[in-house]
C-alpha cells in the first residue's frame, strides 16, 4: 500500500500538479489521508516546492446542525490568501460517509454555497488563467467502496489500476495517455458532428 500511494503522491506532484521548484502547494484532505498527505508532502520536497497542509476532521455535519446562519457563512481567514497566493492545490476525496448531509435543509447548504461565491470565482479566475494548477483525487474508503458496490479491496485495486499506479513509470504512462488524447482531441475539433451507431 505504501508504495502505491508513493506512486500516486509522484503522479498527482510530477504530472497532475506539475509542482516545480518555488512552487506553493496546499495539499487537502480529512485526517485518515495522512498516509497519502504524508508522500504528497515528501513529494512536493523533492519536487522543490513548498508544502503546506489543509487537514481536518469531517465536521460538516454537526455545523449544518449546530451552528448558526452566521458560523455556516463564516470563511477561515487565511483561505483568501491561500488561493491568492497557492501556485498547485491537491485536494483529496475521501469521504466517511458520503450520506452524512443527506437530512441538510438544503437552504443551509445554499447560504454556505452564496457566502463562499467570491473565493469559489477567485479559485477559478486564477485557475483559467493558468496561476493555479488544480488537482482532485479519490483515496478509497469504505464508503466509497460501498457506494461502488464493492468491497474495500476491489475498489482500491480499481482506483489504482485507473491511476495506472502498477505500470513500471505510472508518469511516463499518463504522459503517453495525454498524448493519445490530444490526437483524439485535434481529430474531433475538425468535426462539426460525430454519429455513434
Amino acid at each position: 500500500m505504501s508504495e502505491r500511494l508513493r506512486r500516486l503522491a509522484e503522479v498527482l506532484v510530477s504530472y497532475s500538479g506539475g509542482v516545480k521548484a518555488g512552487d506553493l502547494a496546499v495539499l487537502q484532505g480529512p485526517m485518515h489521508v495522512e498516509p497519502l498527505l504524508e508522500q504528497l508532502y515528501a513529494a512536493v520536497l523533492q519536487a522543490g516546492g513548498h508544502p503546506t497542509v489543509r487537514c481536518a476532521p469531517e465536521l460538516e455535519d454537526l455545523l449544518f446542525a449546530e451552528g448558526s446562519d452566521a458560523q455556516i457563512e463564516w470563511q477561515t481567514p487565511g483561505e483568501q490568501e491561500d488561493i491568492e497566493q497557492t501556485d498547485v492545490w491537491i485536494v483529496i476525496d475521501a469521504p466517511s460517509n458520503t450520506k452524512a448531509l443527506t437530512s441538510v435543509d438544503p437552504e443551509r447548504e445554499a447560504r454556505v454555497q452564496r457566502a463562499r461565491l467570491p473565493l469559489r470565482e477567485l479559485y477559478l479566475e486564477r485557475a483559467l488563467a493558468g496561476e493555479l494548477r488544480w488537482v482532485l483525487t479519490a483515496y478509497p474508503t469504505n464508503a466509497a467502496a460501498q457506494d461502488a458496490q464493492m468491497s474495500l479491496a476491489q475498489y482500491e485495486e480499481f482506483v489504482y489500476a485507473a491511476a495506472f499506479l502498477d505500470d513500471g513509470d505510472p508518469v511516463a504512462r499518463w504522459r503517453a495517455f495525454a498524448g493519445e488524447l490530444e490526437r483524439v482531441a485535434e481529430l474531433l475539433n475538425t468535426k462539426q458532428e460525430l454519429r455513434f451507431v
